[in-house]
């Protein structure tokens, strides 16, 4: 990886810690985050892959954004989820789709057993006080982005050069 490949990744690292961020204080992810995730992809892609290699990541992402909005037609999945964890696809593509999702998944579930496990949980209670919004609200969302952020970190670091 050449240092123009450099500035894309830290942009894409950035961007989900941001997101993590804002969703778990708000339960909300900006859209913008994941627009400069995809564009932060195209800088990366244009420097360090091959045409091929950057069209199968683009499809793979708007596949993963068509199952993610499905999910959330069902409210499985928040919306702004959805296009992260599409967007998080392309920098992940093929040779990365099972340790992003391994990673996402894994994060999620225990972050779901952390803050849904009746009163055994010992930080569910600090994490749901800075939640916005009724207590119907902050029992029935949960902040995903998070789990999402963490499953791109670990893309980014399989990224990085050896």
């Amino acid at each position: 990886m050449n240092i123009l490949a450099a500035f894309p990744l830290f942009g894409f690292v950035s961007c989900n810690i941001a997101a993590a961020i804002s969703d778990a204080r708000a339960l909300r992810i900006p859209n913008m985050l994941s627009v400069a995730i995809v564009a932060s992809f195209g800088v990366y892609a244009v420097t360090s892959l091959s045409f091929v290699m950057a069209a199968s990541a683009l499809g793979l992402a708007a596949g993963t954004l068509v199952l993610g909005f499905g999910a959330y037609r069902r409210g499985w999945l928040g919306g702004g989820d959805a296009k992260l964890l599409a967007a998080g696809m392309a920098w992940a593509g093929l040779p990365l789709v099972g340790e992003y999702l391994a990673v996402t998944g894994i994060v999620g579930g225990a972050l779901a057993l952390a803050l849904r496990w009746p009163r055994t949980a010992w930080c569910a209670d600090a994490l749901r006080r800075n939640w916005p919004g009724t207590p119907a609200q902050k029992t029935a969302s949960m902040p995903y982005g998070v789990a999402i952020a963490a499953g791109a970190v670990a893309v980014a670091i399989e990224l990085l050069p050896r």
